[in-house]
């Protein structure tokens, strides 16, 4: 085995690097179009005292004088009063807003509402209050999110049952093909993935790069969404852009459970994917011996016919 792995690495030459590559999963925050300054931002929000100096000094009579100004967007900080409201969970006070005037679906500029601040910060009240004041549950941000993806994104399960309760589409996308389900797989979120399954919710998927919930399940060291994820129905060989089933990617990440999950499903042992490869090429690719044993103990094959567009087998 060492002198295969020496010799078929050699012939492999630049592709052996893409193997390694294809071990990264994309990180789920890239994908989404979120900076990685976003949060940072936030709590640089959250810090100033400006804000909560200004409502907490405004009575009640005083609102519908001065909410054109509360509907203003702060220049140095994006954010509505009522959006601030909803960040540090000023019931009352983002109440009151709503009632003398304030918007409350105005968005900033990065498309948020005050709705998507109160998710993201894990307000149930301030969500609950919104929403009975006719907040907008399918308005989506610049980066096509809406208020249930963020609440997944950050694992709320109670926020994440209200908007669910109150209709949440839960089919929504991003430019790169996410849904909600997408998230909540590759977060890890098991219960999450538990709620969105129970609704109507297309189980099988693609983000732009052919990536079902399944494939990114079988990444994960824990299989029970994998498993939730197939006992839905989810389609064991569906392909990515480049042929690649969900088998070839717990293979790829060495995850031999989800290879056992999958192979007793009833995943096709030999597929293979844009490049003739197959599941048993990508084993025999790394260095490790369980994945080859794991595939063989379930009956994967190849013969000396069997070979990838470089013309090698994993033989």
């Amino acid at each position: 085995m060492d002198f295969f792995q020496q010799e078929f690495t050699k012939a492999m030459g630049s592709f052996q690097s893409q193997i390694q590559i294809q071990v990264q999963q994309p990180d789920i925050l890239q994908s989404l179009g979120i900076s990685k300054d976003c949060y940072e931002n936030l709590r640089k929000l959250l810090a100033s005292s400006k804000f909560k100096d200004k409502l907490e000094k405004t009575e009640t009579k005083d609102l519908k004088k001065y909410i054109s100004d509360f509907n203003k967007l702060e220049a140095n900080f994006n954010v509505t009063y009522l959006m601030i409201c909803a960040m540090f969970g000023y019931d009352e006070k983002g109440l009151e807003l709503i009632q003398n005037g304030a918007d409350v679906n105005q968005v900033n500029n990065e498309g948020l509402t005050a709705l998507m601040f109160a998710s993201i910060f894990q307000n149930d009240d301030f969500v609950l209050m919104l929403l009975e004041n006719k907040a907008d549950i399918y308005l989506k941000d610049r980066r096509h999110m809406n208020a249930l993806m963020w609440s997944v994104l950050q694992g709320y399960e109670d926020i994440v049952e209200i908007l669910l309760e109150h209709k949440a589409d839960v089919h929504c996308k991003t430019p790169n093909g996410l849904v909600a389900l997408h998230i909540a797989v590759e977060k890890g979120f098991t219960k999450i993935v538990e709620m969105l399954l129970e609704k109507n919710i297309c189980v099988s998927s693609k983000s732009l790069d052919g990536r079902t919930p399944l494939m990114r399940s079988v990444a994960l060291p824990d299989s029970n969404i994998a498993k939730l994820l197939i006992n839905k129905n989810a389609d064991l060989h569906e392909t990515t852009y480049d042929g690649k089933t969900a088998l070839h990617i717990s293979v790829i990440c060495q995850n031999c459970k989800g290879i056992s999950l999958l192979m007793k499903h009833g995943a096709k042992m030999n597929c293979k994917d844009a490049l003739g490869m197959t599941p048993l090429m990508f084993a025999a690719s790394v260095d490790n011996a369980q994945l080859m044993h794991t595939l063989l103990d379930f009956g994967a094959k190849e013969t000396i016919d069997d070979v990838n567009k470089f013309k090698q087998n994993a033989l």
